[in-house]
This record gives structure tokens, C-alpha cells and sequence, in this order.
């Protein structure tokens, strides 16, 4: 009986075992586990796109993810479903964000769904870069007198984005169009404004700057030049020659069908001018030129340039030239009579043996004769001894050229040698008789000559002074004065004599 109650109890034992384990596995199939999602960073993050990652444990059963996202943790967009599988344990997911907003937070958080449920993970936040508007200038339009129309090109690069023209005569600018919108896209929009109040006929500077929250850009430097009457600018002249020169300048035909000219002429006059010639009508400088012959030598002209269109008539500044002559110089604009001076001087144009004839006029005589004529060596140079017997003036005639004329004056010779006794004697020549002629003894006191005697010339020219010296060395000379030397001569000194009187 016990025995049968032993045997009873562990059978019933048994089932209860059997049972309970039965009922363990079915209870863990009924309870399958919700999916795991754990938000991850965000990488590669530029101005509209960004790389979101996350992982998803799919707990064993199969499984879903995506991603949602947006302005703030309400989210708003999501990314396709993805399959992260049925097993056991995380897996590494991501996607990529496009179309977003430069310069914006946004937020996101990785979701998994299965049959067991949803789970989201952490919110997570990204903010997408930022750039400056970018800014292209292009050619102006419409230009006229007095007005332009500026145009260019702004991409907003997704931010709220204003412009405006800078404009003036210098890359300093110094003027500035209306601030406008250029809304917040993406993409370059065309813009225009229009510039007024400007100078006729004047080149002017432009450039486009646009700005938003991240910075400023300033597009590339342009130019345009207002219409209006012609602008004459005069240049130098050049290839000045004796009886020929060069005329230059600019025109500015301001958009109008534009003709210039010279006007010139010797002195103040204007009364010749060239023939007209076009110079187009275009809105850049034109370089003219134009050479004109039959001026006389030697003289100074005044000349400018004229331009002219249906818009008006323009007047250059005004220039001058002198046409050149043969040069004359002197060695020495003094010499001693008998002694030479050499003249030299260049003829315009530098050519070879070129005959250049020498005239000279002495004091005495009415006008000027012939007195020599020489060739120009290479380089247009020439020279000539001469040896003027008074005062004379010289010039030079090359081609019916004359030059300037150059005056040689002539001092006495004069010297002056000692005696024994204390006697000294002294000869004066010039071109001219001096019997009688007044000639001075002087001695040298600290710095001042000081005349110690005085004796009238002879026939032949000489005098003989006896003069009172003290004791020792003394400076002697002879001075001629002018009076004394004659019409046509400087005053004469002889050269210093060194006298012992013991």
C-alpha cells in the first residue's frame, strides 16, 4: 500500500515536471523581444546633404529601419525602409540626407519595427554647413550719357541673401546702388540695376557684392565708358626737325561716329590745321598722329587736337614745340688778341658732311660776311678755329637755317718785363694803333692792386715805367683799360711779375 502511494506520488511528480517545462516553451514563444535601434552620429555633413548611422538589433525576429528627421524633434520626413533581418545581434546601419537646408539644425533619431513592436532611438542633431553667396559681374548694358545698366549674377547658397553694385571713376569705387533681395535658393538668379547721373564720355569701375549670414563676396572688377561728345586728349609731339614735326593724342569718340584733326601754328596762333580723319565710334581711346611739314626753323609752335562728332565738338588741351636750328658755342667767350677760340656746334638731323657756313661781324662792321665754311662730321658736329682780331659776333647758317648767334671779346695783349736800374718796360698790341695810350704799373697790397705808375705807349707800342718799390719782393702787372684799349676791347692785364728790390 505504501509502496503503491510511492510509486503514485513520483508519477504525479513526473507529469508535474513534464508539464512545467512544456509550459516554459510555450511561454517563451508567445513573448518575442521589440527590435533595439540606437541612433548614431552624423558624418559627412555639407551644405545639403549629411550621412546619419545607427544600429538595429532585431531581437530575433525580422526586421525594419529607417530613419526620421527634420527642423526640430517633431521630425516631419523620413528615409525608405530598410531590412535589418531576424537575428540576434546589432547591426550597423545608415543613410544618406539630401535636399537639406544650408546652414540649419536639424534633428534625427533611427526607428526599428517589427512584428513585436517599434522602438526609436535617441535624438540626435546635425547642422549643415554654411557659404557665402557667390557673385559673377557681367558686362553693363544700356549704356548712355549720363546713365548705365549694371548686371551680374547671385547663388544665394540657401541662405537669405541681399546685393548691391559698387560703382565710380576708380577701383576706390565711391558710389553704391540700393541694397535688393536675392532671396535664399540655390541656385545663381540675374540681376540689374541701373546707375545714374554719371559723366558723359568717362570710363567708369563696377563690381557686384552680395552678403548673407555666413560672409560677403565681391565679384570681379569691370569697366564701361559713358557716351557723350568726343574727348580730345593732345599728346607731344615728336620727330621734331628743323622744318617738320610729329603732332599726336587720343580720341575718345563717346559712341558717335567721331572725325579729329590739329590745329596749329607759330606762336599763339591756330590759323593751319591737318585734314580730318575718322577715328571711329567706339567707346576706347583712339591714338592719332599726323606730321606736318613747312614750319620754320627755330620757332616755337602752339598746336592741339580737335575732335568732332554729332554730339559735339571737343578741344584738346594745348602743346608746344620749338623746331630746332644748328647750335653754336664758343670755347671761350673772352680770348687775348692773337690768340684763337674754337667754335663748334651740331646741325638738327646728325648728317655727315653737310656744308655749314660760318659768318662773322666785328664791332666795326654793319654786318655780318662770310668767313668760312665747314662739314659736319658723323652725328651732324662741326668745328673752326678762329682768331677774332676785336670784339666780333659769330653764327652759322646750315640749309638757310641760322643759328643763335655767340659774341668773342678780345683783350690787349699786354706784357711786361724788367729793367736793370729798377726800370721796367711794357708792349700793348691789338688791332689797332695805341701811340699814346695810357698803360698802368700795379702792385699787389694784401689783396687790392694798387697802381704805383703810369707811362704813355710809344710808336712802336711800349712803354717804360721806373717805379718806387720797397725793400723785398713785390707783385707787379700792367692793366690797359678798356677806355684805354679801344672801341672793341676788354680791359688788358699782363701776367704777374714776381720783382726783388733788395
Amino acid at each position: 500500500m505504501g509502496r503503491s502511494r510511492l510509486i503514485v506520488g513520483r508519477l504525479v511528480v513526473a507529469c508535474l515536471v513534464i508539464a512545467g517545462i512544456t509550459a516554459t516553451g510555450v511561454g517563451a514563444a508567445s513573448a518575442a523581444s521589440v527590435p533595439t535601434a540606437v541612433t548614431g552620429p552624423a558624418s559627412a555633413v555639407n551644405l545639403t546633404s549629411v550621412t546619419v548611422s545607427g544600429n538595429v538589433d532585431p531581437n530575433g525576429t525580422a526586421t525594419s529601419w529607417y530613419f526620421e528627421y527634420g527642423t526640430s524633434a517633431t521630425y516631419g520626413a523620413k528615409t525608405t525602409e530598410h531590412d535589418a533581418g531576424s537575428g540576434a545581434a546589432a547591426v550597423a546601419v545608415s543613410s544618406g540626407l539630401s535636399g537639406l537646408t544650408p546652414g540649419t539644425t536639424y534633428h534625427f533619431r533611427l526607428v526599428a519595427t517589427s512584428s513585436a513592436g517599434t522602438a526609436a532611438g535617441a535624438d540626435g542633431t546635425f547642422a549643415t554647413l554654411a557659404s557665402a553667396p557667390t557673385v559673377t559681374a557681367k558686362p553693363a548694358s544700356n549704356i548712355g550719357h549720363t546713365s548705365v545698366r549694371l548686371n551680374g549674377s547671385v547663388d544665394p547658397n540657401g541662405l537669405a541673401t541681399v546685393w548691391y553694385v559698387q560703382y565710380g571713376t576708380t577701383t576706390s569705387y565711391g558710389s553704391t546702388t540700393a541694397t535688393q533681395s536675392a532671396g535664399s535658393g540655390r541656385s545663381a538668379v540675374g540681376v540689374s540695376v541701373t546707375a545714374a547721373k554719371l559723366a558723359p564720355n568717362t570710363t567708369y569701375h563696377f563690381r557686384l557684392v552680395a552678403t548673407n549670414a555666413v560672409g560677403t563676396a565681391s565679384g570681379q572688377d569691370e569697366t564701361f565708358v559713358t557716351t557723350g561728345p568726343p574727348r580730345a586728349v593732345t599728346g607731344p609731339a615728336t620727330n621734331v626737325a628743323a622744318t617738320s614735326a610729329t603732332l599726336n593724342g587720343e580720341v575718345y569718340p563717346g559712341g558717335e561716329a567721331t572725325q579729329w584733326y590739329f590745329e596749329y601754328g607759330p606762336g599763339g596762333s591756330l590759323a593751319s590745321r591737318t585734314a580730318a580723319q575718322p577715328a571711329g565710334s567706339g567707346g576706347a581711346a583712339v591714338p592719332v598722329t599726323d606730321a606736318i611739314t613747312g614750319l620754320a626753323p627755330a620757332t616755337t609752335y602752339r598746336f592741339r587736337l580737335v575732335a568732332i562728332s554729332n554730339a559735339g565738338t571737343s578741344l584738346g588741351n594745348d602743346g608746344a614745340f620749338t623746331t630746332p636750328s644748328p647750335t653754336l658755342s664758343a670755347s671761350s667767350r673772352t680770348v687775348v688778341y692773337g690768340r684763337g677760340a674754337r667754335l663748334s656746334g651740331t646741325v638738327p638731323g646728325g648728317p655727315a658732311n653737310s656744308p655749314v657756313a660760318v659768318f662773322a661781324r666785328k664791332l666795326t662792321d654793319g654786318s655780318f660776311v662770310w668767313l668760312s665754311t665747314v662739314l659736319t662730321a658723323p652725328g651732324g658736329a662741326w668745328t673752326l678755329v678762329v682768331t677774332p682780331r676785336m670784339r666780333t659776333t659769330y653764327k652759322v647758317l646750315w640749309e638757310s637755317v641760322p643759328s643763335t648767334a655767340v659774341t668773342i671779346g678780345v683783350e690787349p695783349s699786354v706784357s711786361l718785363r724788367s729793367l736793370p736800374g729798377g726800370w721796367f718796360t711794357s708792349h700793348v698790341a691789338d688791332g689797332r694803333p695805341l701811340r699814346g695810350h695810357l698803360v698802368r704799373l700795379q702792385r699787389l697790397v694784401g689783396r687790392v692792386w694798387r697802381t704805383i705808375s703810369a707811362a704813355r705807349l710809344g710808336a712802336r707800342a711800349t712803354a717804360r715805367l721806373h717805379p718806387r718799390l720797397p725793400a723785398g719782393v713785390s707783385r707787379l702787372r700792367v692793366l690797359v683799360t678798356a677806355y684805354q684799349a679801344g672801341p672793341g676791347y676788354l680791359a688788358g692785364t699782363s701776367a704777374v711779375h714776381r720783382y726783388r728790390r733788395r
